[in-house]
């Protein structure tokens, strides 16, 4: 199975589950003002889980779900204001295009394939394209996506896992409500961030834009 989504995540000892539900709500309430906004859930690592892993991971879903996405851009900077505080990571999962970002304060990594853009100078970890030059990337079988080396990076204990939410037994109600309620997570929703690339992304990774 292949996945394209788009996951936030926060450090998990600055950072609670129930802070991470009230920024969703707040977020959410705040682009209603200018959207159409579906019911919202939030899929979202449980205090063991992310004690473990360093890193809170979190999905914003609809419940039911819907084909049209909210853009990645505006839903960030809701979650990221006062980010001194309160650090996010985006990140972008599509395997089926081989497309991934991860993106935090002060560093930004991006790929397509075997190629890497973004502040790769704020990695000191080894890894298959390190050192070679753009040209001879596509030669290569074995490499690294950006996100994978942003988490050995900045994350190492966080595990690819966070697809796991996907899967997750109960989900948070954020809004519109009062207060976030659990709500069962085996009725259908699906992830309402887009987890597509925009003409940004390509261009601040200073990669070839690709139209999927």
């Amino acid at each position: 199975m292949s996945y394209q989504q788009c996951i936030f995540g926060v450090p998990s000892a600055k950072v609670s589950q129930a802070m991470v539900l009230d920024r969703v709500a707040e977020a959410m309430s705040d682009l209603s003002g200018d959207l159409e906004l579906p019911d919202i859930v939030v899929a979202v690592d449980d205090e063991a889980r992310a004690r473990e892993s360093e890193l809170r991971c979190f999905i914003i879903g609809a419940r039911p779900p819907r084909d049209r996405q909210i853009t990645r851009e505006p839903v960030f900077e809701r979650l990221a204001y006062g980010e001194q505080d309160w650090p996010v990571v985006e990140m972008i999962h599509d395997d089926q295009h081989g497309i991934y970002l991860f993106k935090g304060p002060g560093v930004r990594l991006a790929s397509d394939g075997p190629y890497l853009g973004g502040n790769l100078d704020k990695l000191t970890i080894d890894y298959p394209q390190k050192g070679l030059p753009h040209e001879a990337l596509g030669e290569l079988e074995d490499y690294s996506n950006a996100l994978s080396l942003g988490l050995r990076q900045f994350f190492p204990r966080r595990k690819r896992d966070y697809l796991d939410l996907l899967y997750t037994k109960t989900l948070w109600h954020v809004f519109p409500a009062e207060t976030a309620r659990k709500v069962p997570g085996d009725q259908p929703w699906a992830n309402v961030v887009s987890p597509y690339f925009e003409d940004l992304d390509w261009r601040l990774a200073k990669l070839e834009p690709r139209r999927i």
